[in-house]
């Protein structure tokens, strides 16, 4: 089997890059498959890894399939590519793109925030409308995750980007959930063996003091209460994937880092990215957005002079 090259003296710039490339996704992966198998042990917290932080492995699984694909020989590895499964290809490519909220160059703002007015729809039809007329208030269509008090995901957004249903939760956009899960854990594994390091993938990060804790809530009334008023519920959903994103990479990235810290580094960069980059193009759309009668420490007034603060601040210290 033709092996990366190691780095050394006289070695070509662009194998040096081709290393550099395949030593950062194997990183990642091998950081992917230790959270999950970490998470695994915490009978708790396991079935919240997948949901929180899926967009991440799927990141991964992605991007790492086309680079050791590539026909740059730096880069692509030919006899891991031809270990790989591609049969939901079609699958990880979207849930891939739908990770870059309005990054996504495949669809426009109005089209993200179309579709998550559909989505809303699909888990209040899919969740609503069977009790009795007196108790249909008590009825919810919205999960809301809680890491110390801060909201980490809810169960629309997650369900946006990742093509969960409500009403059929073993399938991904009407495919094999478990077989999907089955071909990204393949891929996960290909990736982590793109350098010299073909040990065994092990759970080796303490994840026993991630206390998620969730609550259940009616999306219209819930959403009445966030964010800015002049907002439409859709755009407020996407908001509210965005405070998740960035709480998850405050209080749960973080706890992933020990003898990971580049992967976890990595994902917490990209989250970032997309959280900012998202908030600057929901600014831009409401350019008299004002941050009036916000009375905030001297650090949050800071955050609000720079305009993407000013839509994230509006949920700040709401349930």
């Amino acid at each position: 089997m033709g092996v990366p090259v190691r780095p050394g003296p006289g070695i070509d710039p662009g194998e040096l890059r081709g290393w550099a490339g395949r030593k950062s996704l194997a990183e990642d992966a091998r950081w992917a498959m230790d959270t999950l198998l970490s998470g695994n042990k915490v009978p708790k917290l396991a079935p919240y890894v997948g949901l929180l932080l899926g967009h991440h492995f799927v990141r991964i699984a992605y991007e790492g399939a086309i680079a050791i694909r590539s026909a740059n020989p730096c880069m692509g590895i030919p006899e891991l590519a031809v270990l790989l499964s591609g049969r939901f290809a079609q699958v990880t490519e979207r849930a891939r793109h739908l990770t870059k909220m309005l990054d996504n160059t495949k669809k426009t703002y109005a089209d993200v925030l179309s579709e998550f007015a559909a989505e809303l729809k699909v888990h209040h039809d899919a969740l609503t409308g069977d009790a009795v007329r007196l108790a249909q208030w008590l009825e919810t269509d919205l999960g809301l995750f809680y890491v110390n008090g801060a909201l980490v995901g809810a169960t629309v957004p997650i369900a946006y980007r990742l093509g969960l249903h409500p009403a059929n939760p073993a399938t991904m956009w009407e495919a094999d959930l478990n077989a999907i899960t089955m071909e990204w854990g393949g891929t996960l594994a290909v990736l982590g063996a793109a350098t010299f390091n073909d040990s065994e993938p092990e759970a080796t990060l303490d994840l026993a003091g991630i206390r998620v804790t969730s609550r259940d809530r009616r999306a219209d009334r819930y959403l009445a209460r966030r964010f800015d008023p002049q907002f439409p519920r859709e755009l407020k959903m996407l908001i509210l994937m965005i405070e998740g994103d960035l709480n998850t990479a405050r209080l749960i990235l973080p706890r992933t880092a020990r003898g990971r810290q580049g992967a976890e580094f990595r994902a917490r960069t990209v989250t970032a990215y997309h959280c900012l980059s998202a908030l600057k193009r929901i600014s831009d759309q409401h350019p008299g957005l004002s941050t009036s009668g916000l009375d905030r420490p001297a650090g949050a007034s800071r955050r609000c002079r720079r305009p993407e603060a000013a839509v994230a601040d509006r949920g700040e210290g709401q349930e």
